[in-house]
């Protein structure tokens, strides 16, 4: 069985708020970049996929950049995140 890490790169408050089943908080930024510790909890995921709400999937890009940076070689951005997210948005 193929073990998959899926991140949340929104802020953490977004999070909290609703996020995709089984994924965990990794919010990017520029001020605070993840580090080699954080890209450590990641040893021994086969992938690592990264979403987001922002235009073009900017935030989970840029955190993918990161931690292809720090040696996770097989991380992938979802593409239209904000999407899959709509759809487990609560009701307003």
């Amino acid at each position: 069985k193929m073990r998959i890490a899926l991140l949340d790169a929104r802020p953490a408050e977004l999070h909290q708020e609703h996020h995709l089943d089984s994924a965990r908080s990794l919010p990017y930024s520029i001020f605070n970049p993840v580090g080699k510790k954080g890209a450590q909890q990641l040893e021994g995921y086969a992938l690592v996929v990264v979403y987001c709400d922002s235009p073009h999937d900017a935030l989970a890009r840029r955190l993918a950049g990161q931690l292809r940076s720090l040696g996770v070689s097989q991380v992938k951005v979802l593409e239209n995140g904000a999407k899959a997210l709509e759809k487990k948005a609560p009701p307003k």
